[in-house]
């Protein structure tokens, strides 16, 4: 080591005694010569490229026609055998080696590439536009997932942001109103988890107001159901909506005089509650229940509510309920004849009903209900609907309809109708008489309807315009339905010009199959695209996208494939 620094010390002092310019010719000449000297073709000597796979050959066999068979080499053939088998056994250890070569560098660029993709990996992370987003914003996101209903079950879909990250579990943990919906189910099964979770859920939502659902369908879950409540009823004072079913009416006394903020209210009682928990309830105005638990002692503040959903109800129940909320605004129910209690007595009310301030009326007729339309009286009503889920005979009839309205002399806008029973052209003229104000009509039903109200709805010379508001209008596609009837209608009364004063109108169209409707040739077409920009016509496949060969993208007219619905 000595010597080789006094070598290094005597060049450094012998190259300074060399002119500048003499040294600069030096290294000039020292680096062309560098560059000119001859290198190994890396191809050809790195294993890593395919130059050298090329350069390793086979050699030709010394006995090629003896291969495969028994034949014993003579001394000078075994000889030339042996010489070719040292070549190849060397390029065996040659390939061999290379082999590992390239494997070991394989592994430390699958390393190096896992390092550089953990790296790309977490910087690009950092750009992400959801780390830039305000945290109300994401919030406001978050809500999204919440169940639509408040009375939905699901819980799943609230726990899921605080199981993404860090973040977003602080973000959803700090938000009081993701956790103020609280359901505890009872059964014979260990509730500790449910009680813990509510637990939990009531820290996390401070004070903020609550959504309660109480089930307990197990009569000897006394113990469990006591557990429940003595957790829930404490905050009973910012319960706004509450859901309890039970088979146990013991436990809810404590609720009495201390419900303030309790505006909706789903029950079902084996046997109703003494003293009537919510009787006191200042803002309840919602209630949904079956028939029989509205009409068995129930104790409600009557007088106060204005929205009534009811199941299970004969059409003597529902008349009865409807005798107890002179103030009802909205009321849905589902009529049966199966829970008549008399089924030969005769359920008009002489004289009618009269709800003076009900304006939404929704039934379902799962079978008879003759007696029910005839025995009320709405002056305010607005808005109707009637739905048959089944196809049997249920008593219902357009001209009911049109008889309830005129009776009622009510401002009717909106009317939707799913039957599949056919209404004749004289109950629907009927119906468009005595609705003058009529906005929206929705008819679903069968036969040729549809064709009778474009009919009625169809613009002449000598006859008064019947429903000259109307905006929206659906109807049902047969075999026989007559779109150039549809056309007209669009086109007339979206002209100021014509006497009404229609400047816009919505129709659609469901369709019993895309492939029978054949009358959408050229010239319907063309009279529909010289509709008013502000009437709106689309023809749409089920799935609700415009289909854009038939040259239509400004019309209300959505065609949906009841085949698919089984219809």
């Amino acid at each position: 080591m000595r010597s080789a620094r006094r070598l290094e010390i005597r060049i450094a002092l012998q190259l300074q005694q060399i002119p500048k310019t003499l040294l600069i010719r030096f290294v000039d000449c020292l680096s062309s010569a560098i560059t000119k000297m001859p290198y190994p073709e890396l191809g050809a000597s790195c294993p890593c490229t395919i130059n050298y796979a090329k350069s390793i050959t086979v050699p030709p066999s010394p006995l090629p026609t003896r291969i495969g068979t028994n034949y014993a080499p003579t001394a000078l053939e075994r000889l030339h055998i042996q010489s070719a088998l040292v070549d190849v056994d060397s390029e065996l250890a040659r390939l061999d080696s290379a082999l590992t070569q390239l494997q070991a560098a394989q592994e430390r660029l699958q390393l190096k590439r896992g390092a550089l993709q953990q790296y790309s990996t977490a910087h690009a992370a950092l750009l992400s536009p959801i780390r830039r987003m305000p945290p109300e914003i994401l919030a406001a996101i978050f809500e999204h997932l919440l169940p639509e209903h408040w009375y939905s079950k699901d819980q799943r879909s609230r726990m899921l942001p605080s199981h993404v990250c860090k973040r977003w579990r602080a973000l959803s943990l700090s938000t009081p109103h993701f956790w103020n919906e609280i359901s505890v189910m009872v059964d014979r099964r260990d509730i500790i988890r449910q009680l813990d979770r509510a637990k939990a859920w009531l820290a996390r939502a401070g004070g903020c107001p609550l959504t309660v659902t109480l089930s307990c369908m197990e009569p000897k879950c006394q113990a469990q159901w006591k557990s429940a409540l003595d957790i829930l009823l404490p905050h009973s004072k910012r319960w706004v909506h509450a859901a309890i079913y039970s088979r146990i009416p013991d436990g809810l006394a404590d609720l009495k005089d201390n419900l303030p903020m309790l505006e909706s209210l789903q029950t079902s009682f084996a046997e109703w509650p003494v003293p009537a928990p919510f009787e006191s309830a200042p803002k309840l105005c919602q209630v949904y229940m079956k028939a029989c638990d509205l009409l068995n002692g129930a104790g409600l503040p009557w007088a106060q509510l204005t929205d009534l959903e009811v199941t299970c109800s004969s059409v003597q129940q529902s008349l009865a309920i409807l005798k107890k909320v002179p103030n009802v605004v909205s009321y849905k129910v589902t009529l049966s004849a199966l829970f008549d209690a008399d089924p030969i007595a005769v359920p008009h009310e002489v004289p009618p009903l009269r709800l003076g301030n009900l304006e939404r009326l929704e039934v379902v007729g799962q079978d008879s209900i003759s007696g029910f339309h005839e025995s009320l009286e709405l002056p305010a009503l607005i808005a109707y609907t009637y739905e048959e889920p089944g196809e049997g005979d249920t008593g219902w009839s357009l001209s009911s309809l049109s008889s309830l309205i005129a009776r009622s002399s009510c401002p009717i806008t909106d009317v939707h109708i799913q039957s599949d029973r056919a209404a004749g052209k004289d109950d629907v003229a009927l119906l468009f008489q005595h609705t003058p104000c009529l906005q929206t009509l929705y008819i679903c039903m069968g036969g040729a309807t549809s064709n009778n109200v474009l009919q009625a709805l169809a613009i002449r010379p000598e006859a008064t315009c019947l429903a000259p508001q109307l905006r929206a209008l659906f109807l049902h596609y047969h075999c026989d339905f007559d779109l150039q009837l549809l056309a007209n209608i669009i086109l007339l009364r979206c002209k100021p010009e014509e006497g009404t004063p229609l400047k816009s109108l919505r129709a659609t169209v469901e369709g019993h199959s895309m492939e029978a409707i054949g009358a959408l040739d050229k010239g319907l077409l063309k009279r529909l695209h010289e509709a008013p920009k502000d009437c709106i016509v689309q023809f749409v496949d089920l799935d609700g996208a415009v289909i854009e060969e038939w040259g239509l993208k400004d019309i209300a007219l959505s065609f949906c494939d009841l085949d698919a619905k089984g219809m």
